[in-house]
């Protein structure tokens, strides 16, 4: 709150009353100045403090819009994870049901020429219920659409092969006591 104006008046410049009279006049006037010079400081200051208001309230508008907006982004992020887990489970059958007999073929693929006993035995052993389709597929594929006769090399090799026969006649093995592996060959032919 500013002071209020004093009239001027001359002070006689004689004597010491006159003086203080004087110093007091000046006083008044730094006084009232200092006033004046505040009340626009302040002024100034609450514009300052209100523009700042204004600015941490937009702040404040924006951050709550960002919030909702992460909020937004969250949710739809979820829905991608639920769908894209759906689909890589779908892959993944899909994988199974496709690859895998391929890959089980050529593993089993890998089992031929059979060059000893021993191999022989192993092959045996390894049908069961389960592949015994994957192995008939296998030897499917090594021997082609060719005859037995000719591409029986394929599965087994000349120098085993020499020693069986079908019937196990003149001192040789007998070729059909490996059951599953035999069946699995005349199957290919059914």
């Amino acid at each position: 709150m500013p002071l209020p104006k004093r009239n001027k008046q001359p002070i006689p410049q004689n004597s010491q009353d006159d003086k203080i009279l004087q110093k007091l006049n000046d006083i008044y006037e730094n006084v009232q100045e200092a006033f004046e010079l505040n009340g626009s400081e302040i002024s100034n200051l609450n514009h300052n403090v209100k523009m700042l208001q204004d600015l941490v309230s937009n702040q404040n508008e924006a951050i709550s819009a960002l919030r909702t907006e992460i909020s937004k982004l969250k949710a739809c992020s979820e829905n991608q994870y639920l769908i894209i887990t759906a689909l890589l489970s779908e892959i993944n059958v899909i994988l199974k049901t496709h690859l895998t007999p391929g890959l089980e073929k050529q593993k089993y693929k890998e089992l031929f020429p059979i060059r000893t006993q021993e191999e022989l035995e192993a092959v045996e052993n390894e049908i069961n219920n389960e592949n015994v389709g994957l192995m008939i597929a296998t030897i499917k594929s090594i021997l082609g659409s060719g005859k037995l006769q000719s591409n029986f090399r394929e599965l087994i090799d000349m120098p085993l092969l020499l020693e069986y026969n079908v019937f196990g006649l003149q001192g040789l093995k007998r070729l059909p006591n490996y059951e599953k592996f035999t069946g699995a060959i005349y199957r290919k032919f059914s």
